[in-house]
């Protein structure tokens, strides 16, 4: 049986928002910075696909194979650490903005 497969089929929230190029290279600079928990690799991967706007369903599956280099570094604790401050400085400026309308 021969069936025509449609894009959409097969896609999801991430190719939305990232070619499968850029998927690939945002795990390689993941590891370049240091991560070396392939669980972590993933919630970044979504988290970045939810940061470019991206609510279609999403799954990530990261595997490293043992030869996967990782350097040295912090891994995706500072990612996190700005992604929380950027939400943070948002809610500010909401309040504010609700403040001043309600003044």
């Amino acid at each position: 049986m021969n069936r025509e497969v449609k894009r959409s089929e097969f896609s999801d929230g991430i190719f939305d928002v990232m070619s499968n190029d850029a998927a690939c290279e945002h795990a390689l600079t993941l590891l370049a910075e240091g991560e070396a928990d392939m669980g972590l690799v993933a919630e970044e991967m979504l988290d970045e696909c939810l940061d470019l706007d991206s609510r279609d369903n999403m799954s990530v599956v990261v595997v490293a194979f043992p030869a996967a280099k990782v350097e040295k570094g912090q891994g995706v604790a500072p990612r996190r650490a700005a992604r929380e401050q950027r939400r943070l400085e948002e809610e500010a400026q909401r309040a504010a903005e609700e403040a001043a309308a309600e003044a």
